[in-house]
């Protein structure tokens, strides 16, 4: 998956309803579905609300920042070694 991929670089992911790692929180900072027909529905709405869109992108990016820092991930290391 590539999901830090997708906050990181700012765009809203639209992806499979399931398990996330922790500061992944559906319908706050991206978007999920149940089934091909939900999918189609959530991107046509996301879409057509693109405000609204825009600012769980925007929600998505600022996790991955905050949570998943360089910073964050070295510390996190150097507590390992």
């Amino acid at each position: 998956m590539r999901c830090f991929e997708a906050m990181g670089a700012g765009c809203l992911m639209v992806s499979d309803e399931g398990v996330y790692p922790p500061g992944f929180e559906a319908g706050r900072n991206f978007l999920s579905y149940r089934d091909p027909d939900e999918a189609v529905r959530i991107l046509e709405s996301a879409l057509a609300n693109w405000a609204e869109s825009a600012g769980i992108a925007r929600a998505g990016h600022a996790m991955i920042a905050s949570e998943y820092s360089k910073e964050r991930q070295w510390k996190a290391f150097q507590s390992l070694v």
